[in-house]
């Protein structure tokens, strides 16, 4: 896959700020003798700021201080995320303790990075996975916003907890600067979010369409009102689909004659495809 060394250090960090200073210095030095990409990640038990805090009582501001500098001095980065925003939960707290960091020369060699927070089962904690694309012979694609996008329920959710993620190692940047590191992380984890999470269109109106057909026959045996419910539900996701497919066709052909409403997507398909001859 590649010919290089990388390193990536897992963290358990202690539950309280003066157990925690011991592990700050311990990376410093890692940092400071270390060369070439480095990711570290894991439990950090602190936040970076009060935005990845949610419930009763304020945080330590002297904890969140001492993890900005341990930070800051490693020059590690955070890249954004997408799912819950927080990763940790308990009563009435909630928290993004969990978090994966990246050096320079990490994020120079995989091009691709994305972290996901995923479902938490029987832990507090939620699991964090990391994808990364170790292609060296990846070459840049023109990034191209799907209006479709905006139908999904998670896509704002995704954006917001992007755009709002928190700058390193210099978090002060501002104006063009700040726009460009926002633009160029929202635009990295949308190109992964599509291609998981959105996932292939065609493919769940061919699935949308087939539960319908098995709902109805569900129905026609039993027609009770429980039944009749998931009819209707099913028949609202197959008609949200075809409003994406819609969507999708009608910024593929851009001609000027679309009209909203129409649903001749074969003729958006077969104009689409003839702009390609």
């Amino acid at each position: 896959m590649f010919n290089f060394d990388c390193n990536a250090s897992f963290v358990y960090a202690d539950c309280s700020r003066v157990g925690r200073l011991a592990l700050w210095v311990q990376l410093k030095n890692f940092a400071s003798n270390t060369s070439g990409p480095w990711c570290v990640g894991g439990d950090f038990n602190v936040i970076f700021n009060a935005n990845e805090r949610l419930g009763v009582n304020s945080p330590n501001i002297n904890a969140m201080e001492d993890f900005n500098s341990m930070i800051s001095t490693c020059d590690l980065q955070d890249i954004g995320f997408f799912g819950n925003a927080y990763t940790w939960s308990r009563d009435n707290l909630w928290q993004r303790l969990d978090r994966i960091l990246f050096n320079n020369d990490w994020i120079a060699k995989f091009h691709m990075i994305h972290v996901e927070h995923l479902s938490k089962t029987a832990s507090y904690h939620a699991p964090l996975l990391l994808t990364i694309n170790a292609n060296n012979s990846y070459i840049p694609t023109v990034f191209k916003f799907q209006n479709m996008w905006l139908s999904h329920h998670d896509f704002l959710n995704v954006v917001e907890n992007n755009w709002h993620a928190p700058i390193f190692p210099d978090g002060n940047i501002s104006g063009i600067a700040k726009l460009w590191n926002n633009l160029s992380r929202v635009k990295q984890v949308l190109r992964w979010w599509n291609k998981h999470i959105f996932k292939n269109l065609f493919s769940n109106i061919k699935n949308a369409e087939k539960e319908v057909m098995e709902l109805e026959n569900v129905y026609m045996l039993n027609p009770d009102s429980f039944n009749l419910s998931e009819l209707n539900n099913a028949k609202i996701k197959l008609f949200k689909l075809h409003d994406q497919e819609e969507t999708y066709w009608h910024k593929k052909a851009t001609t000027k004659f679309i009209v909203e409403g129409d649903r001749n997507t074969k003729f958006f398909h077969a104009l689409a495809n003839k702009k390609k001859n």
